[in-house]
């Protein structure tokens, strides 16, 4: 930075063009100004291209959301075909195993079996954006161990009466509660339990294979401390450290907890970047509710107008036959793959032990 400050100056104060036009300027004022500017256009060098970025994807940032979003469409039919396969009412050639789903939520953009969007299904999904259910992270999964294929997991809280394990997305539940048909409570899993078959020989065969080698321990029974849970962290903090170092603590970790707070730092953002003025929504709730709640229908908003030039695009693309670019990091879809390659060899194998044809013919 300080070389470049001074290649800088030494431009000022030699080269003609400057000379001549800090002439008319009380010298005095011309060297403060040199030392003021050869920061500035230092930091504009250096860091220039990085906050011209960042203005880009502020001023991209929903047409990209809604771009990633409208692919949602096609992942709940992806679903749909997923509950049709296991109760083997269709077959799909590039479906040998149900794990192979689990590849083509990575690359839905490329899924070669699935329908084109219709403008009915577009519709119906823009109206699902402005629900207080709608989930506008650009990949609802990005911190769960759920996906959008998770067949097990969305059939039990489908079949579950306590509300409180409905957790799947909020795009499926909208769009079941809109037409007559849930296929994950009217549809048998046939293949499913084919399959769980087969790979219970294989996990089989190989627990006994681990206990062959196995050296036994006893088991250590006594409760685990859990001291990521902050009542068992100030107990341990109160039970042995001094009252000074308590109250030390007890401060650190309330401005920690300020200071972090990315829902409500990240729902400011937004309104601070606003292309337009923004009334709060609500005025019953706490200041800090009222902010996320109002910023939150903020991007639902302009994420509905964005769905509508990005569908548009879509239909374009569509018709002149241009891929479309998944929006998975590559490295990401080779984990899956090898993953889901991993997972349906299970199978195989147990179908080996059943003393059967290692493939998917069953």
């Amino acid at each position: 930075m300080f070389d470049l400050e001074n290649v800088i100056e030494l431009e000022l104060r030699t080269d003609s063009k400057y000379l001549t036009f800090f002439a008319q300027f009380n010298k005095r004022s011309v060297d403060d100004f040199i030392n003021f500017y050869k920061k500035k256009k230092a930091g504009w060098l250096t860091h220039g291209e990085t906050y011209l970025e960042n203005e880009q994807r502020r001023v991209l940032k929903y047409s990209d959301l809604a771009e990633q979003k409208l692919w949602e469409i096609q992942q709940v039919k992806l679903f749909d075909a997923q509950c049709f396969w296991r109760a083997e009412q269709i077959t799909i050639p590039q479906i040998k195993a149900s794990y192979d789903f689990l590849y083509w939520e990575k690359v839905i953009e490329h899924c070669p079996f699935l329908s084109p969007i219709s403008e009915e299904e577009f519709t119906l999904y823009r109206e699902y954006i402005l629900t207080d259910d709608a989930n506008l992270k650009a990949d609802p999964f990005e911190y769960s161990s759920l996906g959008w294929q998770q067949y097990n997991s969305y059939k039990s809280a489908c079949q579950s009466d306590d509300e409180a394990e409905l957790d799947s997305p909020g795009w499926y539940l909208f769009y079941n509660n809109m037409r007559s048909l849930n296929p994950c409570l009217q549809l048998p899993d046939l293949r499913g339990e084919k399959e769980s078959f087969y790979r219970s020989l294989y996990l089989k065969k190989r627990e006994e294979q681990n206990c062959e080698n196995r050296t036994f321990e006893a088991m250590d029974t006594r409760p685990y401390f859990d001291y990521y849970q902050g009542r068992n962290f100030l107990d341990f903090i109160s039970r042995f450290e001094k009252r000074k170092l308590i109250e030390y603590a007890k401060i650190m970790n309330y401005t920690d907890e300020l200071n972090h707070d990315d829902e409500l730092n990240e729902a400011l953002s937004t309104l601070k970047n606003a292309e337009e003025r923004v009334e709060i929504e609500s005025t019953n709730d706490d200041w800090r509710t009222a902010v996320i709640k109002t910023a939150n229908l903020y991007m639902k908003r302009k994420v509905y107008i964005a769905l509508e030039n990005v569908y548009s695009n879509y239909l374009r693309w569509l018709k002149l036959g241009i891929a479309f670019k998944p929006h998975q990091d590559e490295k990401r879809i080779d984990e899956v793959k090898s993953m889901v390659n991993s997972l349906s060899d299970t199978i195989l194998q147990g179908r080996r032990l059943n003393n059967e044809p290692a493939d998917f013919n069953f």
